[in-house]
């Protein structure tokens, strides 16, 4: 949560913008990593998701944090755009969130209901893995995460199927709980696209954005690609 917040923190006010006067509106929030860390920050962030379980769990951390705005949170889906959007400086999509919109129809959907919510001189940054690298050697799985906790050991690691032409993949979540003698394993599926630069850079230009930039981690610093762009 620090890391990140202090990376994209700074990363902002390379552009320009300070928490004290700009505020933030993060759309595919998920349970809050990013939120937490900017608010932490000094910035006032708004963040929705579609799932209601992973607000419902934001909600819950924002106890564990010091800062300054408590952050607000609510669901929405940007496939749903509303009447008479709220409008923010900075829209935010991280952590590979855009990637599940599976049809260039609902990517401009999305894309644009972003866009409805940032102010004239606004900026708009959105990070996804770099699947221009996958799909080179594209992966099968990961590598295992081992976490040893109060409630036992927790074992997660994911395997990736991909579409004979590499251009989308099922990504299987396995978590695996030992406890004492027990051990149970749940998997989660989501599929996602791979979306390449060059086409999330056309879907931008087509909704209106403009001086689209990319930022690469070794630039950055952050761990996956990112794009900004403007309304």
């Amino acid at each position: 949560v620090r890391r990140q917040g202090k990376i994209i923190a700074g990363l902002l006010e390379s552009y320009g913008f300070l928490p004290a006067n700009h505020s933030i509106y993060d759309c595919t929030c998920g349970i809050g990593t990013q939120v937490f860390g900017l608010a932490e920050k000094g910035w006032n962030v708004y963040g929705t998701d579609i799932s209601s379980q992973a607000i419902t769990r934001a909600k819950a951390y924002s106890h564990e944090f010091d800062m300054m705005f408590t952050p607000t949170f609510a669901v929405a889906d940007l496939l749903k755009p509303t009447d008479n959007p709220t409008e923010y400086d900075v829209v935010l999509s991280l952590d590979n969130a855009i990637p599940h919109f599976m049809t260039d129809d609902d990517l401009l959907t999305a894309l644009g209901t972003m866009n409805a919510h940032l102010k004239d001189r606004g900026l708009l940054m959105i990070s996804l893995r770099d699947y221009d690298a996958l799909i080179e050697n594209p992966p099968k799985s990961t590598y295992p995460s081992v976490n040893d906790t109060n409630d036992g050991r927790r074992i997660i690691f994911q395997t990736w199927d991909w579409s004979d032409d590499l251009t989308s993949y099922q990504l299987n979540m396995y978590i695996t709980h030992h406890v004492g003698d027990t051990i149970t394993t749940q998997c989660f599926p989501a599929e996602y696209r791979a979306l390449r630069r060059e086409q999330l850079s056309d879907a931008l230009a087509q909704v209106g954005y403009h001086d689209i930039q990319w930022l690469m981690p070794e630039e950055s610093g952050y761990y996956q690609p990112i794009v900004t762009a403007r309304p």
